[in-house]
């Protein structure tokens, strides 16, 4: 399996097994790995194998989507990737419960941060909307098959 670290870009920095086995659990041993923008590569209609697509930045999520849906790929899941794709921490299903979990039991402001009222203000409102999550998250990762 190819995947995130493997090939440099806008993937994950870093090479070996112990990359390659935190993302194994994403997607099936022979899930290509493509940005968005490489799905073209792909026979016209239908994926031969399950696909993981990876981007960053503004409407990552829906442009993923719109690829995916081009190719006839379904879409199983989508994990929002924090910090970002190029050093990974949390993978996070990107469902309301999923979020607001995290949000609630992980997310904290670290203690003497410059500007505190202002990081505790960010860390309420990013409690509140788990869809400001969806938008603001730097990374995405979506899990598709053939249809």
């Amino acid at each position: 399996m190819t995947g995130p670290g493997q090939d440099g870009g806008d993937r994950p920095a870093g090479t070996g097994a112990a990359l390659q086995n935190r993302w194994r659990a994403l997607a099936p041993t022979d899930a290509q790995w493509l940005a968005p923008a490489q799905l073209k590569q792909l026979p016209a209609g239908r994926a031969s194998s399950p696909v993981v697509l990876f981007a960053a930045g503004p409407a990552a999520g829906p442009r993923m989507r719109r690829a995916a849906r081009a190719r006839g790929l379904v879409v199983e899941r989508e994990l929002l990737v924090l910090p970002g794709l190029r050093h990974p921490v949390y993978l996070i299903e990107d469902a309301p419960e999923s979020v607001r979990w995290f949000a609630r039991e992980v997310l904290i402001v670290p203690p003497r941060v410059p500007l505190q009222a202002l990081a505790y203000a960010a860390t309420a409102v990013l409690r509140a909307s788990w869809r400001l999550w969806r938008v603001a998250a730097p990374g995405r990762l979506l899990v598709g098959r053939p249809a």
